[in-house]
């Protein structure tokens, strides 16, 4: 008889950034990103503090966020640099005209590695 051991809840970082990566593969996401190379290496680049408003906001993932309503932009940093996500967070690039500072820039093959796709 095989065992049945209690599924372990996903970890909230990487459930979070893969609630806002399948906002922005549905052209939902309303926060500021930009795909773009970090020396040399393809990443992702999110203002973190729209990343939490958006899903805060978003009708579509009501159900989803209402497990991590309590989660914070701290804890967000901290989760990408435990999963070794983090490039850089002190960042700069124009989006949408506009210079934005303090993005987080991911690593995409990182993101690939925790089954998290764009």
């Amino acid at each position: 008889m095989a065992s049945t051991k209690p599924q372990q809840p996903e970890d909230a970082t990487l459930a979070v950034l893969r609630m806002a990566c399948a906002e922005i593969r549905r052209g939902q996401y309303t926060g500021r990103y930009l795909m773009g190379e970090w020396q040399g290496r393809p990443c992702l680049f999110l203002k973190r503090g729209d990343v939490l408003a958006h899903l805060k906001r978003s009708r579509a993932m009501k159900g989803q966020w209402r497990h991590y309503r309590t989660f914070t932009i701290r804890q967000l940093k901290q989760g990408c640099l435990r999963h070794q996500l983090l490039l850089t967070d002190a960042v700069e690039r124009q989006i949408a005209g506009q210079r934005v500072g303090h993005l987080l820039a991911l690593d995409l093959a990182g993101l690939a590695r925790n089954g998290i796709h764009l």
